[in-house]
């Protein structure tokens, strides 16, 4: 009994740091484990391989930055990639950010919405802990997507510095021009579309010119006043946007589409992932899922259990049970709605810009899960907020019926469980992926102790049943493959050879027969066993050979090249290409100082 007591008292005591420790515990459990892997996964716009082709900072820049209208990206980039070339770093320094950024969002979006929100603290609380458990991005483990997370961050601190520029009566304009360097960061280095979320602002500018800033009337005038500064920030990155439009390699990937909901099919996989159906994608791969993850979910629905239903003496929740014992237990969400119609409004402000922004670029997030979902970071506040809000009711309902229907506490509970596990599996999709990538590069070594040099690999690699395949796009195999045949630390050049995935070379031939009869040639497939391709990279324009195709078959640990494939495989494709046999490979065999960055699960060269 002494003990219980001594613990309820500390916990009394030291209730204001206990929620934000909550937020850090679950935050750790569902994303921490990301530091075991140890692998560049979707080299998205060929960064990692750029920074070994490119040994200078100019040649790096050109290398798609530009044509990407993105080149206040660049410095970033390169010393993140930088670090993965020229030191044992890389590694840390990434994860430290994925750490950062997983830690401290919601962290700041507590505390922004705790301060704004002052007689809302539970809404703060359970908002922060649904923009964990509730995460809509899967690309964590995506060292290219790593700015997304990094101008969500610097907005989320922007709100929270600006929220503490507004005091009783009094304006801190050190605060707002710290607020303001912190959004410029965000929506003109980091990426652009966090600017959307300056409606957002607005609105909170509003709420805190008419709750601290008495003298301040009209309430619209003073609020323009203040926010005007921030609006007028975001004008140099729009016009930017406005007057250079991407162009080279990512010239047709970006378009303007107002009628996207049109297109019924796209919009709702992006209406799915809002729903997080991603879950539902997870569960047709549970066998990939490892005990860790499991353990993690278990973990946090207990420890949610005991927090929300059996301690007592945290203010915030004992506060809400005292308010609780006059609602009527029908009517918890009209009360709900009718109380936080400002809350709902901040959340919904916040959400609507930035998932409307990326549907009219036609660059929705979907429930494919590898497939842009790094574009639902920027709306991650505001979904936060409003699952967050759903959250709060959810509680409260299992609260007052907590007799009538008992199953509410472990349904809350099991929200929270859910969420860790969801988040802690989606990295057991990144780890089979890297155990698979590497059982291929130990099947490939085996029949390739080197390469000819200037040839063009095309590899039919399955869709791993793990849903992260860095197995299966050419971003990632080029890179790969001249790591592991690099006969130098600083190879040049360090493309010795390039590579494709087949569906790739698929849009490539079909591209060349659309082109020639663009020029009313006729071309058929069959011709174009001695048609060179002609394609656009992130180093230039390229013209490949036939003479120079070598198509590689994997399944299984079986590896077949050339003529191997349409023998055992005759009804391929691509069988017009494969009336060829083994190549000739060179006698020597260099030493490959590289490899070890590819030494992967099990790895076998």
């Amino acid at each position: 009994m002494l003990l219980r007591l001594s613990v309820s008292g500390a916990l009394h005591r030291h209730s204001v740091y206990i929620l934000p420790a909550i937020l850090i515990i679950l935050s750790s459990l569902a994303f921490l484990r990301v530091w075991i892997v140890q692998d560049i996964i979707w080299d998205d716009n060929f960064w990692a391989e750029a920074i070994y082709e490119c040994r200078s900072y100019d040649c790096f820049f050109n290398t798609g930055f530009l044509e990407m209208v993105r080149p206040q990206l660049a410095p970033y980039a390169y010393l993140l990639f930088w670090l993965y070339r020229d030191t044992e770093y890389f590694y840390i320094f990434w994860h430290s950010i994925n750490t950062l950024t997983s830690l401290a969002s919601p962290l700041l979006l507590f505390f922004f919405l705790k301060n704004l929100f002052p007689k809302k603290q539970e809404l703060a609380f359970f908002s922060a802990a649904a923009f964990v458990v509730f995460h809509l991005d899967q690309t964590l483990a995506f060292a290219s997507a790593s700015n997304y997370r990094i101008g969500l961050l610097l907005t989320i601190l922007s709100f929270f510095l600006t929220e503490r520029g507004f005091q009783r009566n009094k304006v801190r304009a050190g605060n707002l021009a710290a607020a303001a360097i912190c959004a410029v960061l965000s929506h003109s280095v980091f990426i652009e579309a966090t600017l959307t979320l300056e409606a957002a602002r607005g609105l909170a500018i509003a709420y805190l010119v008419r709750a601290r800033l008495t003298w301040a009337r009209p309430v619209w005038k003073w609020t323009f006043r203040y926010w005007y500064l921030f609006v007028l920030l975001t004008f140099p990155i729009i016009l930017y946007k406005l007057l250079y439009k991407p162009y080279g390699m990512y010239g047709h990937m970006y378009g303007i589409n107002p009628l996207f909901f049109l297109e019924w099919r796209t919009t709702l996989l992006a209406v799915a992932h809002y729903l997080q159906f991603s879950w539902i994608v997870i569960l047709h791969q549970l066998d990939q899922v490892t005990v860790t993850s499991w353990v993690l979910g278990a973990v946090t629905v207990i420890g949610t259990y005991f927090m929300l239903y059996k301690t007592r003496n945290l203010p915030v929740f004992e506060k809400l049970r005292g308010e609780l014992a006059n609602y009527p237990a029908s009517q918890i969400l009209q009360s709900a709605l009718r109380s936080d119609k400002k809350f709902l409004l901040f959340g919904l402000t916040a959400f609507l810009p930035p998932t409307l922004f990326f549907q009219v670029v036609s660059r929705p997030p979907l429930t494919n899960m590898e497939t842009y979902s790094s574009h639902a970071v920027i709306s991650q506040m505001g979904y936060g907020v409003l699952a967050g809000w759903l959250l709060a009711v959810a509680y409260k309902a299992s609260i007052l019926r907590s007799k009538r229907d008992p199953w509410l506490k472990y349904f809350v509970t099991a929200l929270f469980g859910a969420g860790v596990f969801f988040n802690s599996a989606t990295i057991d999709q990144y780890l089979q992926s890297w155990t698979e990538q590497t059982r291929l590069w130990t099947a490939f070594t085996q029949r390739f102790p080197t390469v000819p040099d200037g040839k063009h690999f095309i590899f039919d690699v399955p869709q791993l049943p793990a849903l992260y395949s860095d197995m299966n796009n050419a971003y990632t195999l080029e890179l790969q493959l001249n790591l592991l045949y690099a006969t130098s630390i600083a190879p040049s050049p360090f493309r010795r050879v390039t590579a494709d995935e087949i569906e790739v070379w698929g849009s490539y031939t079909a591209r060349a027969i659309y082109d020639a009869a663009q020029r009313n040639i006729k071309l058929e497939y069959k011709d174009m066993v001695n048609q060179p391709i002609r394609t656009h990279t992130f180093f230039g324009y390229k013209t490949i050979k036939p003479e120079d195709f070598i198509f590689v078959y994997y399944r299984d640990g079986e590896l077949l090249v050339n003529q191997e494939i349409s023998r055992k495989y005759p009804n391929v494709w691509y069988r017009v290409w494969l009336n060829k046999s083994f190549p000739d490979l060179p006698a020597t065999l260099p030493s490959y100082p590289l490899r070890y960055k590819m030494r992967g699960p099990g790895a076998g060269y």
